[in-house]
């Protein structure tokens, strides 16, 4: 492996873009660039509009894409759907816009504990070509397990062609969950590829054989600390990665209208902030 000298990581921050796609998502994002750059320092980061207009005034937004009219395959719908489409539609419009030798593909609710320089820092000295999260574990729902997911993946463009990534589901496949970047993890676990990835660890709540970790963000955080928040954890060199929410306010504000919407999820990512905080508080910095 090739050495990366100390503090590599900060230097390489101008050669990286974050790309999100917003659905009602501004109150994540917002957060997220606040604990993004408070660990790193600026970054540019690229949002597609996929939703209504929001104020993103820290962000490049780009235009977003026309929710497809699908018809889909008998007993599809188990498995992708037309929003895991519109997600890769629109993904797959910014990919001319990524001009930068490395690119975190993030969605808006899925928080980050290191800094993003030090994953890029490992990605150097790792020689790895992709790098994240994977699918959470569960046995309901048999996906490809061991390899970033598009929620979470952070990819050197000098390993691979980011360019010619598609994010589209595969809704023929009836063995698999082949959702938003299925393609991608297809192709490059199959052998022969040669190309390095790494994924942290998704904490698991049921028995399993694939790898994954048997600690908890309230091993770190304190017993409490998850209290009434539904997210997927992660961990990293036994340490705290992510946590990826998945809150999906449009659907909240269908039930409990705008307001109150508003409200609980200002409520709920405090919450999701006191707990990224306090992990890195509690040794997740390095």
């Amino acid at each position: 492996m090739t050495a990366a000298p100390h503090h590599l990581g900060r230097e390489l921050l101008p050669e990286l873009t974050i790309c999100s796609v917003s659905f009602h998502s501004g109150l994540h994002l917002r957060l997220n660039w606040e604990l993004v750059t408070r660990a790193s320092g600026p970054v540019r980061w690229v949002v597609v509009q996929n939703g209504p207009p929001e104020p993103l005034e820290v962000f490049e937004v780009l235009p977003g894409v026309p929710r497809p009219e699908l018809v889909l395959p008998p007993g599809a719908q188990a498995r992708v759907n037309g929003a895991s489409y519109h997600h890769a539609l629109a993904l797959n419009s910014a990919l001319p816009r990524l001009d930068s030798r490395f690119v975190l593909f993030l969605d808006p609710d899925f928080y980050i504990v290191p800094p993003v320089h030090e994953l890029l820092e490992h990605m150097v000295r790792e020689e790895l070509a992709i790098f994240g999260a994977p699918y959470a574990i569960d046995p309901a729902r048999p996906r490809i397990q061991g390899f970033p997911c598009a929620f979470c993946m952070l990819v050197d463009g000098a390993r691979v062609n980011v360019r010619g990534f598609d994010f589209l589901p595969d809704a023929s496949r009836t063995d698999v969950m082949a959702d938003t970047g299925y393609r991608i993890y297809a192709h490059y676990t199959q052998p022969g590829t040669n190309v390095r990835y790494e994924a942290a660890l998704p904490v698991a709540r049921c028995d399993t054989a694939y790898p994954h970790s048997s600690q908890t963000f309230a091993d770190w955080c304190g017993a409490g600390a998850m209290a009434g928040l539904v997210a997927d954890e992660y961990f990293w060199h036994d340490r705290p990665f992510g946590l990826h929410l998945h809150m999906k306010l449009h659907v909240q504000r269908i039930t409990a209208g705008p307001l109150a919407t508003k409200a609980w999820a200002k409520h709920q990512l405090a919450h999701v902030r006191r707990v990224i905080q306090g992990a890195r508080a509690h040794g997740a910095l390095v």
